[in-house]
């Protein structure tokens, strides 16, 4: 029966670059190499060094086929594969060096600005520049800003195809009953708590603040209102699920357990919304609405997660949504 010696593909001088680009961003990799009844000593580690380097080549031109490793044959000599030691040497020509970048971290290095910069922007068309033209623009390129860096990021940075999928109708009708259901259960909570419980009061006390932020932002009658708040509640909720829940979260559940996933899409969503309603209120109840927001969206989080489909999440949030225009409406025009 030919023997099997069991080779561990991590030796303690192989660089960590390898280590993340060839064995799955440090897990180890445990593979069985047949050795010859023949081989003994010396002979059998330097066969078995050369088949575990052989495999070491064959995994990295799998992984990133952009790479060019000429002069590496599948089944080299030793002598040939001791290059993988240096695996910047694998990218070198003539001179000039190219360093691999992880798929892992091409994800996260698209993250920090989706998570950052709508927060960031708020500060601007909200608090320092509001009802100008310069924080209309700000704005208006920030709403641009989640359309198409989703698409972009994915096609460009991370270099995945983009492909349309066939439309499941039967999985998206299935999440609209929990959708409707779930936004029925927000709306009612909030408007119940506005109507019937202290803060509703609390909340009456900056009527006038509240009107006078609306009107800076040129919604002085009720038509005009209620028209701005439709777009808000159906095609603005349609976007922040789309930026906010399918790539945000998405992404995030990809590199990072679903405890952080879930924590760092939530209040990374709910981050502008500390800063408009810090406009409104003072700063314990803004907190307190902030964080309320970032409970909605970890529990919109799971929804998209249960049911892959934006429809159902995307419901819950326009019931939401409405809930908040009504509010504004009897704060500022009743």
């Amino acid at each position: 029966m030919t023997p099997l010696w069991s080779a561990r593909l991590d030796a303690p001088k192989r660089p960590a670059f390898l280590q993340r680009h060839l064995f799955c961003m440090g897990k180890t990799l445990r593979t069985r190499v047949f050795v010859a009844p023949s081989s003994r000593g010396e002979g059998r580690r330097r066969q078995a060094a050369a088949l575990r380097k052989s495999l070491a080549v064959s995994r990295f031109r799998e992984m990133h086929p952009e790479i060019p490793v000429d002069g590496l044959a599948e089944r080299a000599k030793p002598a040939c594969l001791s290059e993988m030691s240096d695996p910047v040497r694998l990218t070198c020509e003539k001179g000039h060096r190219t360093v691999a970048i992880t798929p892992r971290a091409r994800i996260i290095l698209c993250l920090i600005p989706a998570m950052l910069l709508p927060a960031i922007a708020a500060v601007f068309y909200y608090v320092l520049f509001p009802g100008q033209w310069s924080g209309r623009i700000i704005y208006g390129t920030t709403k641009l800003f989640t359309l198409v860096w989703p698409i972009a990021a994915v096609w460009a940075i991370e270099r995945q195809p983009l492909r349309l999928k066939p439309i499941n109708a039967a999985k998206h009708l299935a999440a609209i009953p929990m959708g409707l259901a779930s936004g029925l259960l927000i709306a009612a909570t909030m408007l119940a708590l506005y109507k019937w419980s202290v803060i509703g009061d609390y909340v009456g006390l900056y009527r006038d603040a509240i009107r006078d932020k609306v009107e800076a932002f040129g919604l002085r009658d009720p038509a005009t209102y209620l028209l701005f708040g439709t777009a808000m509640s159906v095609a603005h909720s349609l976007l922040e699920e789309y930026f906010w829940r399918w790539y945000v979260f998405g992404r995030l559940s990809k590199v990072s357990g679903l405890p952080s996933a879930y924590c760092l899409a939530s209040f990374s969503f709910a981050a502008h919304h500390y800063i408009v309603l810090g406009c409104y209120f003072p700063l314990p109840l803004a907190a307190a609405f902030g964080t309320c927001v970032a409970i909605g969206a970890a529990f919109w989080c799971w929804l998209y997660r249960r049911q892959q489909s934006l429809v159902g999440v995307w419901l819950s949030h326009v019931l939401a949504d409405v809930a908040i225009i009504c509010i504004g409406y009897r704060l500022v025009f009743q």
